[in-house]
C-alpha cells in the first residue's frame, strides 16, 4: 500500500508572543499570567512549525446585564450578570484563563465609572484582565485613554504589555474607530 506524504509549508513569519497580566514579582497585581502567541504555523498544523503556548480562554463579562444576549446564555450565568464582580468571580470559577470586560453603551458610562468598575473587577479576581470599550469612538476615547493612566500597580500591567512608546501611540491614535484593548 503506498504511503501518502503530508505536504508541509514553512512559514517565514512568527506571531508576536505577549504575556497578559503581571504578577507581584513583575510589579503587577495579578495572581497569574497568560502567555499567548509565538506560533510559526497556522492553528492545528503543529507538524509545520511551533505552537509554543496553549490556547487561552477569555470569558467576556459586561458592566451591565446584556440586553442582546440569548435567554439560554443568560440562564447559564444566572444572577451573576447583574453584578460585574459576581460575574468576574463566576467566570474565574468556570475556568477562564483571562477575563474580558466589555463596557456597554449607557448614560452613566464615563472615565470615572470605567476606572471604578475596572478596580472592582481587579480586586475580585487575580486573572489577567482585557478591557474593551463599547465601540463608539468618542466614548472609547473618554474611558479607555483614562485607563492608561491608572494610578496603582495595575499601570505596571499595562506597561508590561504595551511599553511607554506604545501607550503614546495608543493615545495619539485613539480617535481611530478600531477598538483599543488594554490588558491588566
Amino acid at each position: 500500500m503506498p504511503t501518502i506524504e503530508t505536504p508541509k509549508e514553512k512559514w517565514n513569519g512568527k506571531v508576536r508572543e505577549i504575556t497578559l497580566g503581571a504578577t507581584s514579582a513583575d510589579g503587577g497585581t495579578r495572581t497569574k499570567t497568560v502567555t499567548v502567541g509565538g506560533e510559526t504555523t497556522l492553528p492545528f498544523l503543529h507538524f509545520e512549525g511551533d505552537i509554543p503556548n496553549a490556547p487561552a480562554i477569555a470569558v467576556e463579562i459586561q458592566d451591565q446585564p446584556p440586553a442582546d444576549w440569548s435567554p439560554v446564555l443568560l440562564d447559564a450565568w444566572g444572577d451573576a450578570t447583574n453584578d460585574v464582580t459576581a460575574w468576574a468571580k463566576a467566570a474565574e470559577e468556570a475556568g477562564a484563563d483571562v477575563i474580558l470586560l466589555k463596557f456597554s453603551l449607557h448614560d452613566g458610562l464615563n472615565g470615572d465609572y470605567a476606572r471604578k468598575t475596572v478596580r472592582q473587577v481587579l480586586e475580585t479576581t487575580g486573572l489577567p484582565l482585557i478591557v474593551f470599550g463599547p465601540g463608539q469612538a468618542e466614548i472609547d476615547n473618554d474611558i479607555l485613554v483614562k485607563l492608561v493612566y491608572f494610578d496603582t500597580a495595575e499601570c505596571k500591567d499595562i506597561q508590561h504589555l504595551f511599553g511607554c512608546y506604545s501607550i503614546m501611540l495608543l493615545c495619539r491614535y485613539h480617535v481611530c474607530k478600531w477598538r483599543l484593548v488594554f490588558t491588566f
